[in-house]
């Protein structure tokens, strides 16, 4: 599982005074002060088409809100077509969100650790069936109900 950042984690990579640090605090200030009367907890993370680098964004986003914030953060992996949540954190892909969808485990198993200490990570899992199947199950509703009862804030990477 090598990472585009030298044989590093994403977080390794993230410095507080780099300058993609301070624009992703920018961004998630003026998200916020442009939703006042809104308490924005979930963000959804796509893009038009593939490459443009929205898993990285999303990454960046919930490492920025976790650290910024001080607020207990999920980054989940919902691109079950071609993740990368699990490459950027270089953390095993088994166990996540392919698997709470189908009912193979529990929810709170499929939560990994991060090497901070308010971020953690539900990867994509191994997606045997359509991923178009899955997304649009039933279930997945009731699944995110529990995911807004652990976690203060929701970043989720999407396929375009």
């Amino acid at each position: 599982m090598q990472s585009r950042y030298n044989g590093k984690s994403i977080v390794e990579y993230y410095s507080e005074e780099s300058p993609e640090a301070t624009e992703f605090r920018r961004l998630y200030s003026k998200i916020r002060h442009l939703n006042p009367d809104r308490n924005m907890k979930n963000f959804l993370i796509t893009s038009a088409t593939v490459g443009e680098g929205k898993s990285t964004v999303a990454a960046f986003l919930a490492i920025t809100i976790s650290k910024y914030r001080d607020t207990n953060t999920l980054l989940i992996d919902c691109d079950l077509r071609r993740p990368k949540i699990h490459r950027l954190f270089q953390i095993e892909q088994e166990r996540g969100m392919a698997e709470v969808l189908l009912e193979r485990l529990p929810l709170q198993s499929c939560i990994k650790e991060s090497p901070l200490k308010n971020l953690k990570i539900m990867t994509s899992g191994v997606v045997e069936n359509s991923p178009a199947e899955l997304l649009n199950s039933l279930r997945i509703k009731d699944v995110f109900a529990e995911i807004k009862f652990y976690f203060d804030t929701i970043v989720v990477d999407c396929a375009p």
